[in-house]
């Protein structure tokens, strides 16, 4: 994780909604980076909260079928997650940019999904 400006190790997260995960923080304060593990939310899962994002893109990383996501509401303001969908259930990673370092959708997603190709090869199918 160090090639991508974090620091190990991390701080585990837990927001109480079954997707346990770790966050790490960009040397230099630009961004956090969570990596979460959902065991049951497989793609309809995701499919059926399509409503609570802006944007909602379908995608593939390596071998697994993954989801672009920002939140509803979120447009613009720095964040994105990378969804993998992994053995039945996925894996997100999630990047938050620091306020004042916000640069696109575009440069917070890309950074997603280049972590998540990190990722990927790790993952069951």
């Amino acid at each position: 994780m160090q090639h991508y400006g974090v620091s190990e190790p991390g701080e585990f997260e837990d927001q109480g909604i079954g997707e346990p995960g770790c966050t790490f923080k960009a040397d230099g304060g630009d961004y956090l980076l969570t990596i979460y593990k959902a065991e049951k939310s497989d793609r309809a899962y995701w499919e059926q909260r399509r409503g609570n994002f802006g944007v909602f893109e379908s995608n593939q990383i390596g071998s697994h079928q993954g989801i672009k996501a920002i939140e509803e509401g979120s447009v613009g303001l720095g964040g994105c997650r990378q969804i993998i969908e992994s053995g039945g259930g996925s894996v997100s990673v999630d990047i938050t940019v620091h306020a004042d370092k916000i640069q696109s959708d575009e440069a917070t997603c890309g950074k997603a999904t280049e972590i998540a190709w990190v990722v990927e090869p790790k993952l069951p199918k």
